[in-house]
This record gives structure tokens, sequence and C-alpha cells, in this order.
């Protein structure tokens, strides 16, 4: 690739903010790849603009070697799916962003790229006597809390803190596992003092179901650690260390639409007249909507409601008088019932992709961004056969999720839904794996997948 490429391509990585999507086992998601990945995902079309437009960012961020080989084709039995479905492979290419067809959808081999091997640190650790000093409160597992005077960290190993009585200088280790954060009087040896520049404010909810508010630094570089800095501006403890291994969930502090704003996906002026629109339909009373459908003014229902109540007509629904009434029949009632309790559970996010005011793929870009989680786009992406083995069917059909890759245990599934808490322990049942990740994919193409893979094949 020339060199103007490479600068165009960085530029969209840093624009979409995809060179700080969490690395899952060492490069599982990223942004960069070879001559040839390039050229499969139309990445070389759409930085010279003769692809895909800006909007649709449709093929921005490959799942590398998710087509590796993982397991024997015997798991295939058990899982349900037609042995046809699952014999030969084709990519999932998008037009106009829908997908091409419903031919095979899951790869049968490896693509001849695995997963990197993470590699040992190698680093030695500086003799005690040479590391800095902190104040400190170490918050244990559990909710106890214990300030210290002094402590040095990483000593006298790479997993420990230092504890010392200043008096005494008597000296206590603590291992980083037994606690569920630290907070320490200053920045830790090596770490830039610019730490906090361009951070953003999330709410990290740890193992222990605490919830802290902090401003996350945009450079990470502790490893196992992720750096905060506290919202106090006059505080004792500014820095705090949250093992990564306590983190339960992350979510930007921040409303959706600050993200789409940020990356362009909507004008300021566009977003405040949706905003309107989106507040107008909200406040949609069943009446209003019972007179929009029966094409009715909004005073004849209202007039209708007034008699009955005046007439004593106690213990009826809105619905129910104005059938008594003769105004409108049930169909349109229950048309509008239905309406006004989707209306009522409607998010501002769906709405704006209802209305088209932004494309899905954007939406699912900047929620993945907000609640920490990598996003991926499934269009012409190859389905490792042996990953669909791993979870029943019916749950991927009434979960709407799908199993991408298997690697050492830990299970990579797609999903449109930010939070999975409330599956985690069904899908570490079904797929004996040790732990499982998440992607977040658009919802349609979940639901366009899952469709064409259990479609009976004629």
């Amino acid at each position: 690739m020339s060199q103007n490429k490479e600068n165009q391509k960085k530029r969209v990585v840093q624009k979409y903010n995809l060179n700080e999507v969490d690395d899952i086992w060492g490069s599982m998601l990223s942004d960069e790849g070879s001559d040839a990945d390039e050229e499969l995902y139309g990445l070389d079309d759409f930085l010279s603009g003769t692809g895909s437009s800006d909007r649709s960012l449709g093929n921005e961020q490959p799942l590398d070697a998710v087509d590796e080989q993982l397991g024997s084709d015997d798991l295939l039995s058990a899982d349900g799916y037609p042995q046809d479905v699952l014999e030969d492979s084709v990519e999932i290419e998008a037009t106009d962003g829908e997908f091409a067809g419903a031919e095979d959808l899951v790869d049968e081999g490896s693509s001849g790229g695995g997963i990197e091997e993470e590699q040992a640190a190698g680093e030695t650790v500086p003799a005690v006597s040479e590391l800095p000093e902190f104040a400190a409160q170490l918050e244990f597992i559990g909710g106890m809390r214990q300030d210290v005077a002094k402590a040095r960290l990483f000593a006298p190993e790479k997993n420990t803190i230092l504890l010392i009585d200043p008096e005494t200088n008597d000296e206590l280790i603590v291992f980083f596992e037994q606690l569920a954060c630290l907070r320490i009087s200053g920045l830790p040896a090596g770490i830039s003092d610019r730490l906090g520049e361009s951070g953003v404010q999330e709410v990290i909810e740890t193992v222990d179901g605490a919830n802290h508010h902090l401003l996350v630094c945009a450079r990470q570089e502790l490893d196992g650690f992720l750096c905060c800095l506290s919202e106090k501006e006059k505080t004792r403890y500014p820095v705090t260390l949250i093992p990564k291994a306590r983190i339960r969930k992350r979510t930007q502090d921040r409303p959706l639409t600050d993200i789409l704003l940020e990356k362009r996906f909507i004008s300021r002026s566009m977003l405040q007249r949706a905003l309107q629109e989106f507040a107008q339909l909200k406040g949609m009373t069943l009446e209003n909507v019972i007179a929009q459908k029966a094409r009715l003014p909004l005073a004849t229902i209202e007039e209708a409601l007034d008699k009955a109540k005046q007439n004593q007509m106690v213990g009826l629904q809105t619905g129910e008088i104005l059938l008594i009434s003769g105004l409108v029949n049930e169909e349109q009632i229950l048309e509008a019932l239905e309406y006004h309790e989707r209306i009522q559970h409607l998010e501002l996010d769906q709405f704006l992709i209802d209305k088209g005011i932004v494309n899905e793929v954007e939406v699912y870009i900047a929620l993945a961004e907000k609640h920490n989680i990598p996003f991926l786009d499934l269009r012409q992406r190859k389905i490792p056969r042996e990953a669909l083995a791993l979870l029943p069917k019916s749950m991927i059909v009434h979960q709407e999720i799908l199993p991408l890759v298997k690697k050492d245990d830990v299970l990579l599934v797609a999903t449109h839904a930010v939070d999975m808490r409330h599956l985690r322990e069904a899908i570490l049942n079904a797929s004996a794996c040790k732990d499982v990740r998440y992607v977040l994919s658009p919802s349609s193409q979940l639901k366009k997948i899952i469709h064409l893979l259990n479609a009976d094949r004629r």
C-alpha cells in the first residue's frame, strides 16, 4: 500500500477510534491487516473514495483470523444445523447495506491467519529501594478499606504492593488479586504526567457491585490495570488503579448523542430537531394515538371520556369507553394500544435509525464506544463452521447471538445487546468454555445471518 493510503487509513482509524478498541487475545480485532485483507474488505476503495461512503463504515474493522480451524467436524452433529448449510463456505457480501444472498455463510476451514500468541513482557522489576513511595488507600474485595502512609507499587513482585509502617519500618505484602481497587497519591514511576489528557468520564462497575465514577486516562501504560483520575480537584488520592480482572462493566458517562456528534454522524441542528420530535412522540397519550389512528379530533375523544366520567362509568379503560361510545372499533383500539406501547419503550437510538437520521452501523459504532465493547461489522465475514456448534441452535435463534471463534477456552460471541450479563452463565454452560467475550454488531445483520443459516435449503 502506498504511503498516501497508509496516512489516509491512519486518519480514518483515528476518526472512528478504532485503534482504542480493547485488544482481544493479542490482535483479534485489528484495524491493520495485510494488503490482501484490505483488498478483500474494500479498504483501498473506501480510503480512495471509490468504495462505500464515509457514513456507511461498512468494513472499517476486520476480525483477523476469525476463520481459524478450531475443532473437529464431529461437533456439528449436536447443533441442529442442516449438514448442507455447513458444507461449503462463502463470504457474506453486502450490497446497498443488505446481504447478497443466502448461499453458504460458514467457513469450512482455516483462512490461514491464526490469532497471535500473547508475548511475555520479560521486563525486569527495579530494586525495591528504587521504587517511589506513595500514600495509598487499599479497597479490598468485600468492601474493607485500609489507608497507609507509605507503599511501594510492584514490590517486591510485579503483582504485589508493599506496605511500610513509617514508625517501625515493618513491611507487609499484599497481592493485587486481593484488591477491588487501589487509590494512590501520585502517578507511578514511568507513567506520563500527561496521562489524563483527552480522558473520558466513565462509570466503572467492579465485580463486587461497586460503581466508580472516574476519568479514564486516554493513555494506558500499566499492564493489568485501568488507570483513572479522580473527579475531585483536591483529593488525597488523585489516581485510582482498578485491576482489569475486577472490572465487570465500563460505560462512558455521557449521552450517546455526544458520541454521534463527536464522530460527525449527525449535525447539531439535525440532532436538535430529532430530539424535539422524539420528545413529542414519547409524550403522546393513548387518547392522542387513538385520535390519530381513528382519524378523529382529539376533542371528540376527550368529550366522550368526560361524559363517561360524569356518568360514573368507573372501572373501564379508555379503549372500552370509546368502544361503548361507538367512536372507534376494536381493530382501531388494538392498533392504538400496540403503537402506544411501542413508543413508550422506544429508545432514542432506534428512533434515529427508524427516521433515517443516522444509519444502523453508525449507531452501533457509537454504542460500542459508549459501552467499551469492540464493534464488528458482520458483512463480508466468514463464520467458522466449528464455532456454530458451540451453542445450541435454539439459543442462537432466540437470543440473536452468534458464536464466532473459540480460543483457549474463551468464546467470542457477536451480539446486538450492550449488556449480556444475564446470559453469561447459560453461554458458558452450553459451550463448556471458561470465559466469554463479546463484540457488538448491528441487529439487522445478526438477524439476517441467523435467518439464512437456519433457512431450509432447497
